[in-house]
């Protein structure tokens, strides 16, 4: 068993970070206390041989009264590569000092000093500390890639925090060879977000003015009535969530894509009248045809999830109220799960308000946090972890499944313009450094896009690359 000892400040802070990093994502066991240090000591109990790891602790040493503060940021991002020996990537250091000349780690009597702060800077990167401080936000009022630290020094479509991992990791075994971390495996998370369909759950009343104007539409355009008629029976169809009627309704193709290539997605649905915004969709859930979709979604063994509605981001008390309406249609449809994840609709997200309303509506994990403007990493890593509210400094129980690439994200003609097939091999890059760390590739793929040949292609192209098997490349544990 590991002992670590801190220094005497942050001590909320200080235990999430140490439960995460070394309790949850290298499966250590530990003892944590504070003492006379100005670093985070880690040594083995019981061991009197005097062998440590002195880990820098730059951020938790921030003053109280520049905590949440600008002076608080990191002031530069530096660039460091380890010795060739370790096998290591180059890390970007966000918090931290030299331990000598032109280097971050040293081992000398038994004592490895490590100048990279990876409990601070994962504290910074995962309770997106930085969102709090700074006040851009973009015409969504999301906090966007360019406003990030990581966007100026290009880290974005890396996993800065598994790189520190990777290298906090490192100074362990170099000091206790027997050392062992906890085994993990590569995930592809699929998901959709149900933002709208057709017809299909709409008010009836609007629904039988579409369909009568369609119809009507359809004859005086294109001849006999009994086609229009044709095509009204169609619609009604689709009203009622007949499979495959609605124009949108291409839930049966995305779930036989993921079965065959041995994934599930989850279907998040906005549980939320549509609002005068027009940013929720036209469907109410509580519709034959939704219930409908979302037994055909259940019966296959996929899963249902919550999707916030627009204007639910800052608002916990709307977040249950949504959360609950979910869960009454559910429940009248047969429709059980162990647990309910969701997402925000466009990803309208603020720290931590959003987290506590999650947590406080009683879902298990939340799966918002991508930057809508560019696919990556937004919280520095590839691998899930429970959420640290920090203005209340209390850990919660939701859990964060960090989303790593939206569709629209990558092809959307205000965000990074990629034609299709630049946009497969992003896909394929991000999922094999996500491959690279046994970490979970999490897809985001709007329904209605299957009506579009080549978006039906890259859809099919894309869920292979991010699911069959590729060479990875180990790193070095010494």
């Amino acid at each position: 068993m590991l002992k670590v000892t801190c220094p005497a400040a942050y001590l909320p802070e200080r235990e999430y970070v140490l439960r995460v990093v070394l309790g949850e994502w290298l499966g250590l066991e530990y003892i944590a206390e504070s003492g006379d240090v100005r670093s985070t000591h880690i040594t083995r109990a019981g061991d009197v041989s005097g062998a440590r790891v002195e880990v820098d602790d730059s951020l938790f040493a921030t003053p109280e009264a520049e905590w949440l503060r600008p002076a608080s940021l990191p002031q530069s991002i530096r660039s460091w590569r380890p010795d060739s020996v370790t096998g290591l990537p180059v890390q970007a250091v966000l918090y931290g000092n030299e331990v000598a000349r032109s280097t971050y780690l040293t081992t000398e009597g038994g004592v490895t000093r490590l100048g990279v702060d990876v409990f601070g800077a994962a504290f910074f990167l995962l309770t997106r500390y930085e969102e709090i401080i700074n006040p851009e936000r973009d015409d969504f009022e999301r906090f966007a890639a360019r406003s990030s630290v990581l966007h100026p020094a290009g880290l974005l479509e890396r996993p800065v925090l598994n790189e520190h991992l990777e290298l906090l990791w490192a100074a362990l075994v170099r000091t206790w060879p027997r050392l062992a971390r906890k085994s993990r495996a590569y995930r592809c998370l699929l998901s959709c977000d149900v933002d709208n369909v057709d017809i299909m759950g709409s008010d009836p009343a609007i629904a039988l003015r579409i369909l009568v104007g369609r119809s009507v539409r359809d004859a005086m355009r294109h001849g006999p009535w009994h086609s229009a008629m044709h095509r009204a029976s169609r619609f009604w169809a689709g009203w009622r969530g007949v499979p495959g009627a609605d124009a949108l309704d291409d839930f049966d193709f995305l779930m036989d894509v993921a079965e065959k290539a041995g994934c599930r997605f989850v279907f998040n649905f906005i549980a939320r009248k549509p609002g005068n915004s027009g940013k929720d969709g036209i469907y109410g859930l509580h519709r034959p045809g939704m219930r409908r979709l979302m037994r055909r979604i259940r019966e296959r063994d996929h899963e249902v999830g919550f999707h916030g509605s627009y204007d639910s981001f800052r608002d916990p008390q709307q977040i249950r109220r949504e959360f609950a309406h979910l869960n009454e249609v559910a429940a009248q449809e047969g429709v059980r799960q162990g647990e309910w994840g969701g997402r925000q609709h466009y990803l309208r997200w603020e720290a931590p308000t959003t987290w506590q309303g999650y947590e406080e509506a009683g879902l298990a994990y939340d799966s918002s946090l991508t930057y809508a403007d560019h696919a990556g990493f937004r919280c520095g890593t590839c691998y899930e972890f429970p959420v640290f509210n920090v203005r209340t400094r209390q850990p919660l129980k939701l859990r964060e499944r960090p989303l790593v690439v939206m569709e629209g994200s990558l092809l959307g003609d205000h965000y990074m313009k990629l034609n299709p097939q630049q946009a497969a091999e992003k896909v394929t890059t991000l999922a094999d450094t996500c491959r690279r760390f046994d970490g979970d590739f999490t897809f985001l793929w709007h329904n209605g896009q299957s009506q579009f040949p080549a978006k039906r292609a890259l859809f099919v192209d894309c869920t292979s690359r991010a699911t069959v098997g590729r060479p990875q490349q180990a790193f070095a544990a010494v």
